[in-house]
């Protein structure tokens, strides 16, 4: 295959993929310091490997991995606060259905729950 062509199909699958990224971190704020702690991580273990070339690499490595911890931390947190409120909402819409026509919804639910036993 051409290089060329290749470079161009790459290029046309990045434009297709980069509005989906930044839709998928607009909605999911966690999301960023997570990938952000991943990417502190890895930066942290490449100082690592590279220790025995500079002395102060080490030190560097450690402060890189606290901004990763922290990072990590962070996300996490807002990941909990995001699924308590989606929690809360999905809660709500699984609930709607007994709201209609209250006796008739709890008949079918208790004619489904007949069925299966």
């Amino acid at each position: 295959m051409n290089p060329l062509r290749i470079r161009r199909r790459f290029l046309k699958s990045m434009r297709q993929i980069r509005p989906r990224v930044k839709r998928y971190l607009v909605e999911n704020p966690w999301a960023s310091f997570i990938l952000g702690f991943q990417i502190l991580l890895l930066v942290g273990v490449g100082l690592l490997s590279v220790e025995s070339y500079s002395p102060a690499g080490s030190e560097l490595a450690n402060g890189f991995a606290i901004g990763a911890y922290f990072s990590l931390v962070i996300g996490v947190i807002l990941q909990l606060i995001s699924h308590k409120r989606r929690g809360r909402l999905q809660l709500q819409l699984q609930l709607t259905p007994f709201m209609r026509d209250g006796e008739e919804a709890r008949n079918d639910y208790e004619k489904k729950g007949e069925r299966g036993r």
